[in-house]
């Protein structure tokens, strides 16, 4: 720690197996050097003392979600965990992944996790526990290029009629026309409307039934007639 500060490094990184020594994690948390902590092998209660120190020296810092496996299985990421740490702990959660393919890394993306860890290898067949769970260089370009769509498709949560769907909103779009012929005086019932698609722009859309049902005729209409506000009392 000593030698890092006096290199004048802009961040630390704690790794899982230090996450829960608390007593390095005060001497870290003092020198209030921005830090990333890995969570491998530690409980969401060990975690929240961790984040209580660190707080407690308001040493700005974050959690990676990892599991301490080379490499991790699928089965055994969780990345479930990532919302519920970022729930308890108050604080940004990313990923540290060490399987062999991406996965991991770009579900974490869709969960919110905005720092990515991945290992990468000029060769995953060179000695060392590393590089079996590390991605060559050209497996690590994809991964950035996938994350960056996975980021860029989460966009927003709110819903609503997008730009991009008027097009096929034009051509698909249906509009509520008489079922079969209708008398004048008519009380509009189920049985008497009928929701088409009839390349118009005028009349009643689909979601708009409710506001035409138990509605009375004006004039008799004939079977296909799109339903207009001339049409009904």
């Amino acid at each position: 720690m000593d030698f890092l500060k006096k290199l004048g490094v802009k961040a630390l990184k704690i790794a899982s197996i230090d996450a829960n020594n608390y007593q390095f994690c005060e001497y870290v948390a003092k020198n209030k050097i921005p830090t990333i902590i890995s969570t491998g092998m530690c409980t969401v209660e060990e975690l929240m003392i961790t984040n209580k120190i660190f707080n407690k020296h308001q040493c700005p810092h974050m959690f990676m979600h990892c599991t301490s496996a080379y490499p991790s299985n699928e089965r055994d990421k969780h990345l479930n965990c990532i919302p519920l740490l970022r729930k308890k702990l108050k604080c940004e959660i990313g990923f540290s992944g060490h399987g062999k393919g991406m996965a991991g890394s770009v579900g974490s993306i869709a969960l919110g996790a905005n720092v990515i860890e991945k290992h990468s290898t000029l060769n995953k067949k060179m000695l060392g526990p590393d590089h079996s769970a590390s991605l060559e260089f050209f497996e690590l370009k994809r991964l950035i290029d996938e994350g960056k769509k996975v980021y860029l498709a989460m966009g927003t949560s709110k819903k609503i009629f997008r730009n991009s769907e008027k097009i096929l909103h034009s051509i698909l779009i249906k509009k509520l026309v008489a079922r079969k012929n209708i008398k004048k005086g008519t009380k509009l019932k189920e049985i008497h409307i009928k929701p088409t698609i009839v390349y118009s722009d005028k009349g009643y859309l689909p979601k708009e039934y409710f506001k035409i049902l138990n509605k009375t005729t004006k004039k008799d209409l004939k079977i296909g007639h799109i339903f207009s506000n001339n049409d009904l009392k």
